[in-house]
């Protein structure tokens, strides 16, 4: 699946699939002046749930800090699941 990014208003951003037009899901993000991209919230249309949709979205979220020295701080059920206590995501998981 494609994963495109989109700027919104403000300081608020989000990873879209499958495709920029038709989106069935997302992780929405905000990016603070302290140079963190905050993880808000992921969704999954449920007929793609199961395929590994989300962590596409968030491996697109991590690269993209990571390419921006970014850190990131999840509030995202999700997001915290899968990032937290992980050495992958050492070099970017912001500090609490």
């Amino acid at each position: 699946m494609n994963i495109y990014y989109q700027a919104r208003e403000g300081r608020r951003g989000r990873f879209v699939g499958p495709d920029a037009a038709d989106v069935r899901a997302y992780l929405e993000v905000h990016y603070t002046e302290a140079g963190e991209m905050v993880i808000d919230s992921t969704q999954v249309d449920p007929a793609l749930r199961g395929q590994g949709v989300a962590a596409q979205l968030l491996e697109a979220a991590v690269n993209k800090a990571r390419q921006e020295g970014l850190k990131i701080y999840p509030v995202c059920s999700y997001a915290v699941k899968k990032m937290e206590g992980r050495e992958a995501y050492a070099d970017v998981l912001a500090s609490y």
